[in-house]
């Protein structure tokens, strides 16, 4: 699936089908943008059509731009299918509903495979407030950079002051979080897309050896009821509870946005360092987000009500 996005009455349905290159991605839904004054775009199968009714959730979550945090200068780092938030957030400038300066650093193996080319090129044409450079890895070709995205690259291009928002796939993230460290950019200045939960804790050096392979008994309270369920070191705590027949809240899946927000009352649980995302006082208040936590133990977890 893709992002949620800005979009206006500009663009219709008819519009959404130049939007072919997302057929570039193995695996991926046909992307369709409908034709309503402020909508997202939706991932959807071809069997949708004009009149059929959807039902989705709002779009959440911090990665969007916020005049009171952000800089009025925006440096976007792209890799690959981690454009899709960006080309949202340039239709939003173009169209009037957003107004801060966005420069998007797009990385791409070849000319080939950069996504949304054409719409991309297609808005810094219609506003000055929008700017892309192209940056391949793989081919040198004039009127693109080469290379990877890095410090020096931002440094290139970006103004005096921004604010940096980064998306793209897992090794990106890892490549960019350290890069972009030396620059020393304000921490609250940084946006990074929601990485996703491994499914493999075990290959995280930081998981105790002695929890590896362990099942364990979780108590689950919630509104009032009391459910003893089977939890799985390597699964996530979340994921035990929904199989176990438990509706949850849930959003991003990623540690990041707190809808699952729980409190740990016994017990201990393992969490990523790339998805601890939980404030200080929810830490020393024991509160965790089992969509990115790992069992270590036994445990009793008091769970929200799912919306």
């Amino acid at each position: 699936t893709f992002p949620m996005a800005y979009t206006s009455a500009k663009d219709n349905l008819e519009k959404a089908e130049k939007h072919k290159n997302l057929n570039k991605i193995k695996g991926a839904s046909k992307s369709v943008r409908i034709n309503t004054p402020i909508i997202e775009i939706a991932s959807v199968d071809s069997n949708l059509k004009i009149g059929d009714h959807i039902t989705s959730s709002s779009p959440t979550g911090t990665f969007h731009y916020d005049p009171l945090r952000d800089k009025s200068n925006v440096v976007a780092l792209a890799g690959g299918s981690g454009i899709t938030p960006f080309l949202s957030m340039a239709y939003a400038i173009r169209d009037g509903y957003e107004d801060f300066n966005l420069l998007i650093l797009y990385g791409n193996r070849t000319e080939d495979t950069i996504l949304f080319k054409d719409e991309l090129e297609e808005i810094a044409s219609a506003t000055p407030k929008v700017k892309v450079v192209h940056i391949l890895s793989d081919e040198k070709k004039e009127g693109y950079e080469y290379g990877f995205i890095n410090s020096e690259i931002i440094k290139k291009y970006a103004p005096s002051e921004y604010s940096v928002f980064a998306c793209g796939p897992g090794n990106f993230y890892s490549f960019m979080k350290k890069d972009i460290k030396k620059m020393n950019i304000p921490e609250r200045l940084i946006r990074f897309e929601m990485e996703a939960v491994t499914k493999d804790p075990y290959s995280n050096p930081a998981f105790p050896e002695e929890a590896k392979g362990k099942t364990f008994i979780g108590l689950i309270r919630q509104c009032g009821k009391e459910y003893r369920i089977e939890l799985r070191s390597d699964e996530n705590i979340l994921t035990s509870i929904e199989r176990a027949g438990i509706k949850a809240p849930s959003s991003c899946r990623s540690g990041v946005c707190a809808w699952c927000r729980s409190r740990l009352v016994e017990g201990e649980a393992f969490y990523p360092e790339v998805n601890e995302y939980r404030r200080k006082a929810d830490k020393d208040l024991g509160y965790i987000h089992p969509c990115a936590a790992f069992p270590l133990s036994d445990l009793v977890l008091e769970i929200g009500s799912e919306l």
